[in-house]
C-alpha cells in the first residue's frame, strides 16, 4: 500500500511539510503541532516523536480513552479560562463553559515504533 494514501499518509505528509516549512523559515522557539482528531494517529504522533517536536491533538474517544478520562478524580478538573468568563457574585468563583484535567496515557500500545510511549492526555468536559 501506498503510505501516502489514505487519512494516515495525509495528515503524516501535512505534518512532516508543516514542521519543515517552520524549520526552513527560521523558526527558533519549540514547534508545536496541534490538531483535530483526523490528525489524533501514530503516524502524525511519530513524526511529531521522529521530529523532535511538541504535540496536542484530539483522540477519538474508545474504551481505552474513556476508562483514563473516568479514572481521574472529580477534584483535579479546573475550569477553562475563557475571555468574556465572569465571576459568579455569590461564590467569586469563575463561571466556564468547560473544565480540563490531565491524566498520564499511553496511547498506541500496538503500534510498533509508538509502543510504551507515556503522554499526558488533557480531557475536557463541556457542560
Amino acid at each position: 500500500m501506498n503510505p501516502l494514501t489514505g487519512i494516515r499518509g495525509m495528515t503524516r505528509l501535512w505534518c512532516r511539510r508543516a514542521i519543515a516549512t517552520a524549520r526552513a523559515a527560521g523558526a527558533t522557539m519549540p514547534i508545536l503541532v496541534r490538531g483535530d482528531s483526523a490528525y489524533g494517529n501514530s503516524a502524525v504522533i511519530g513524526a511529531c516523536l521522529r521530529a523532535k517536536v511538541h504535540f496536542s491533538v484530539v483522540l477519538a474517544k474508545n474504551k481505552v480513552v474513556n476508562r483514563a478520562i473516568g479514572a481521574i478524580a472529580d477534584d483535579a478538573w479546573a475550569p477553562v479560562h475563557y475571555p468574556g468568563a465572569v465571576d459568579d457574585p455569590d461564590t467569586g468563583q469563575l463561571i466556564s463553559d468547560a473544565e480540563v484535567a490531565e491524566v498520564r496515557f499511553t496511547a498506541f500500545t500496538s503500534t510498533r515504533q509508538l509502543k510504551g510511549t507515556r503522554h499526558g492526555i488533557s480531557a475536557r468536559y463541556w457542560s
